[in-house]
């Protein structure tokens, strides 16, 4: 599982000639998790973004990512999908309750799929309580707020001040 944010600005190798393509811009899934397509900042001299389907892509690695193939690569996308970089910091509800801000998206590139959210609920309330990660499936995306079901409890992460004092007693 690995998050956006540690993605965001990774070099992208193309293994057919060994050359770089140019850095990670965006991720996009559809609204079932999906992984479509990688966007990328191409280094070409017009700085276009080119587009290359997930299928396109070898591996994600803690360095790079490969793609089998740059020259096959997408204008634009036939339909409406997500874009990681939309989807963070929309707001996280339940309802009527706002429980956060949307900080990371987590991918599992072996499955290709979304496989949650982290939210924060402000610097000095994330130190106490840890990273609370939701998972994918049960979210409703769109394009101004995530919806979480009331009832999930939200998986904790990263410990926090109060699993730690927990441990301890």
């Amino acid at each position: 599982m690995r998050g956006f944010n540690a993605l965001f600005k990774k070099e992208v190798v193309s293994l057919k000639d060994n050359r770089i393509i140019g850095s990670l811009k965006d991720i996009c899934f559809d609204y079932d998790g999906r992984l479509i397509a990688i966007i990328i900042k191409s280094k070409n001299v017009l700085n276009t973004d080119r587009i290359y389907k997930t299928n396109n892509v070898k591996s994600f690695t803690k360095d790079c990512i490969e793609l089998k193939d740059a020259t096959s690569y997408e204008k634009k996308l036939a339909q409406e999908f997500l874009f990681a970089g939309d989807v963070i910091g929309l707001v996280v509800r339940s309802r009527d309750q706002i429980l956060g801000i949307c900080d990371n998206i987590y991918f599992n590139f072996r499955d290709r799929r979304v496989t949650g959210i982290s939210m924060s609920k402000g610097f000095l309330l994330d130190v106490y309580d840890g990273t609370q990660i939701i998972p994918f499936e049960d979210l409703k995306v769109n394009k101004k707020f995530i919806l979480c079901p009331p009832q999930k409890k939200l998986k904790v992460y990263n410990g926090g001040i109060r699993n730690i004092l927990k441990r301890e007693e």
